[in-house]
């Protein structure tokens, strides 16, 4: 889930690239980033809806992550809760990086494992990319009660490229590699990003709705993903409760 909030993070972060706003809504937003960007102390909630369909088939897998991280004297500490529901299942994974160690609770089972700032940072941190000035299809502002709500639309093969990119691999590689689906053909069609620059000139909340279709021996998936990034109370502080952490086993390695 890391990884999939650092590709929508990446996708809102990289339109400051793109030439496509006013030169003052794009100073605007450059602005705000660096503002956001800056803030030692985050908190927030990602909202996230994927959907399946094909003959037969239709069902939705809602997923949502709370979060809050801090940096004090140039070290990182967070807590991180991740739920899911999949066919009734219900899944709950909570997260702690503090002093060096990454701490993770799920179903029951607790462990550590010893991590440096830059792995962590590695797993959290976005990649900005950049778009060509045609990729970007349409921009356009509007006032909200939080501030100003900008809409750009991507063009589908910008997104594949991307997803190329933050993935280290072509998407039809992962889905081979992790479900056995071989000769898959992809469509990704443009992609509407919205953000929200609230009147303290924060990024509050940026948000997209991703819809694919995936063709395999002929039958066809349809794929959507919609998802929202909230964040809550910025330029505040963040106060976050740790556990006892003398209940998690030790490990030399985890996969995180």
């Amino acid at each position: 889930m890391k990884r999939l909030l650092a590709l929508v993070l990446a996708l809102c972060l990289s339109l400051s690239l793109l030439p496509g706003c006013s030169t003052d809504d794009y100073a605007k937003y450059v602005a705000a980033v660096e503002k956001t960007n800056k803030l030692e102390a985050l908190q927030g909630q990602m909202k996230m809806l994927v959907g399946i369909k094909t003959q037969g088939l239709s069902m939705e897998i809602p997923l949502t992550l709370d979060f809050k991280q801090r940096i004090d004297d140039g070290e990182l500490t967070l807590y991180q809760k991740q739920s899911m529901e999949f066919l009734g299942y219900k899944q709950e994974i909570e997260q702690y990086y503090v002093d060096g160690v990454y701490y993770v609770s799920e179903d029951g089972y607790k462990y550590k494992v010893e991590q440096s700032l830059e792995d962590i940072d590695e797993l959290l941190s976005p990649s900005v990319l950049n778009f060509e000035k045609g990729d970007l299809v349409s921009s356009s502002g509007e006032k909200v009660d939080k501030g100003t709500k900008y809409t750009a639309t991507i063009s589908g093969s910008a997104i594949e490229t991307y997803l190329y990119d933050v993935l280290n691999m072509p998407l039809d590689e992962l889905l081979d590699g992790m479900a056995g689906l071989e000769d898959v053909e992809i469509d990704i069609p443009d992609t509407t990003v919205y953000f929200i620059i609230d009147k303290a000139g924060y990024i509050c909340e940026y948000s997209m709705i991703l819809e694919f279709s995936v063709t395999v021996d002929e039958a066809t998936v349809s794929c959507s993903l919609d998802f929202t990034m909230s964040l809550f109370d910025l330029g505040k502080d963040v106060t976050i409760d740790f556990p006892d952490f003398s209940e998690y086993e030790g490990y030399s390695w985890l996969w995180l």
